[in-house]
């Protein structure tokens, strides 16, 4: 149902092209579709000046996804400053945290 969540949030995009929620929620279709250069112009353009959990750790995720470790183990400890009552995307952060490789 990829396919038909783009083209919903296109057309959201295109109301509210400046909402971090829904840059980042097509960006996060784009990365499940498997367009990581796509994504990451989307969910970059969410970060700037977020305070999202989410939206700092898909980044992460978009970053440890191409290789470049040290910009994703950034994000994701930036991502646990913000996380704000929300225990399983703490857990989530840790474990990614853990698991990267070392540069």
């Amino acid at each position: 149902k990829l396919d038909k969540a783009e083209q919903m949030i296109k057309r959201v995009i295109q109301r509210y092209p400046n909402n971090p929620t829904y840059l980042d929620t097509y960006g996060w279709v784009l990365y499940k579709k498997g367009n990581i250069k796509k994504a990451k112009e989307y969910i970059e353009k969410a970060y700037q000046g977020s305070k999202n959990a989410e939206i700092i750790m898909h980044l992460g995720e978009i970053y440890e996804r191409l290789g470049d470790f040290s910009k994703a183990r950034a994000l994701y400890k930036e991502a646990l400053e913000h996380v704000q009552d929300d225990p399983k995307l703490k857990t989530q952060l840790e474990r990614r945290l853990k698991r990267l490789p070392h540069d």
